[in-house]
């Protein structure tokens, strides 16, 4: 089916209502006669753009994967300053679609894990080196973690428990990796330190 400028629509007021259903109930309670309750769509419409609700929330996380890349292109254009204003109005325009796909886990939605392999791939294409694979792992986890984190209410203790839950770990894990005595003996000491206080 030719996708018209109607199409589109169509596929974003669908996409839509799913968002706005995972507000009030998890992905798996969610039918597709509750899609079709949100949206003014008949079925016979609802079936020529998506097979299941699953399609949908694969086709969500490509539309958020698509952003991704386009903020990447746009700050290969521009300056290193105007980054955090670009990565700012990206994440704040597609917040509420980011929210929902963190609502739903399946074998093909999996925006944390998705995003962090696609930041991994994104710095094993740009650097080589020796430790080059930990450091994109370490990149991936705390960009993926800095990403996330504009999801968080304003509550600093819950981003920080699942900074450390999530990213720290990750991070150290993979420092205390390298064969770098000096490093491994620094991240110790800051350790028995941070404990003694």
């Amino acid at each position: 089916m030719k996708r018209t400028a109607q199409f589109i629509r169509t596929d974003k007021a669908i996409m839509q209502a799913l968002i706005a259903l995972l507000k009030e109930k998890p992905f798996e309670k969610i039918t597709i006669q509750d899609i079709l309750d949100e949206t003014p769509v008949t079925r016979t419409t609802f079936y020529a753009h998506f097979k299941d609700k699953y399609e949908i929330a694969e086709r969500m996380q490509e539309e958020y994967l698509r952003m991704q890349k386009h903020m990447q292109e746009t700050m290969g254009q521009k300056k290193k300053v105007d980054y955090p204003v670009i990565i700012h109005s990206a994440l704040l325009r597609n917040r509420e679609m980011m929210e929902a796909l963190l609502k739903i886990h399946t074998d093909r939605v999996d925006l944390r894990g998705v995003l962090a392999r696609e930041l991994e791939e994104e710095y094993l294409r740009s650097f080589t080196g020796v430790t080059c694979h930990t450091e994109a792992t370490v990149y991936a986890q705390a960009m993926t973690a800095f990403q996330l984190s504009y999801l968080q209410e304003n509550d600093g203790v819950q981003f920080s428990l699942e900074y450390v839950d999530q990213v720290m770990i990750e991070v150290f894990l993979n420092i205390l990796r390298l064969n770098n005595r000096e490093t491994k003996e620094y991240l110790f000491r800051k350790l028995e330190e941070n404990q003694n206080t």
